[in-house]
């Protein structure tokens, strides 16, 4: 005789039940678990926008307007604004000041590189590019760009500092906050390199954007300093073409 807790053939029901109760909890544990591991792996980053158009540009040491695809970098240092002013003697920066320069620097992100030329202007020397981070310890801190005259930091001849004081200052939130920041309030004495006012932007490599409303009389330029190589560097040079004349001469 059958109970009213077995089926035809004698099987529990409620054992069946029970079984398959576990299967539906287990499935949607697994599914709960899916969707909490990607809502961790959802990443939240403050936004930085950079402009550097209309009126002041970054130029070369010569006062040219930066070329692409020289790298503009954001982040912070760990080391001071006067130490990092220091670095740099009778307008240039040594190389092992510049390596010192580079190896104190902490990008944004871990990159916070963008290449140079980008602004929505198409100005030469203008950007107008957004960095993201996520970096707590940035938040409401001095921002810094590391400008160089190469698509990295390897094997660059000239660098910038720039920063623009309490106008330049990541946001509160480095999980939502989000800011901007310009070129035209910038210091007008970078920490490394120099601040070249009224220059003829057109001999310079400025294309004159006809809509910016700007005369090129105005136009102002962030210029980078030139890295000179050690004196142990122009002796090894020095001695290699020597030796080249010297086999010249035997030939």
């Amino acid at each position: 005789m059958l109970t009213n807790n077995q089926d035809s053939k004698g099987t529990n029901k409620g054992k069946g039940i029970n079984r398959m109760n576990g299967k539906m909890i287990f499935k949607f544990a697994a599914v709960a678990a899916i969707v909490c591991v990607a809502s961790a792996a959802r990443v939240y980053a403050a936004t930085i926008a950079l402009g550097a158009d209309d009126t002041t540009y970054f130029g070369l040491a010569n006062g040219n307007a930066l070329p692409a695809p020289d790298a503009v970098y954001m982040g912070e240092f760990t080391i001071t604004d006067t130490q990092i002013a220091a670095l740099m003697s009778g307008g240039t920066v040594s190389a092992a000041n510049y390596a010192t320069l580079v190896s104190d620097f902490v990008p944004l992100n871990g990159t916070g590189f963008q290449p140079i030329g980008t602004g929505t202007g198409g100005d030469a020397g203008s950007i107008g590019a957004t960095f993201a981070g996520i970096n707590p310890s940035f938040a409401s801190g001095a921002i810094h760009l590391l400008v160089v005259n190469t698509a990295t930091t390897v094997g660059a001849s000239q660098v910038g500092v720039f920063t623009g004081s309490a106008l330049w200052a990541f946001p509160a939130s480095m999980a939502t906050g989000s800011t901007s920041i310009d070129t035209d309030n910038a210091l007008t004495a970078p920490l490394i390199g120099a601040y070249a006012a009224s220059l003829d932007a057109a001999s310079k490599g400025y294309t004159f954007d006809a809509d910016s409303g700007n005369d090129l009389g105005n136009i102002a330029a962030l210029e980078l300093a030139t890295v000179v190589p050690e004196p142990s560097t122009y002796l090894l040079v020095g001695t290699g073409l020597l030796g080249l004349l010297a086999l010249r001469r035997r030939s």
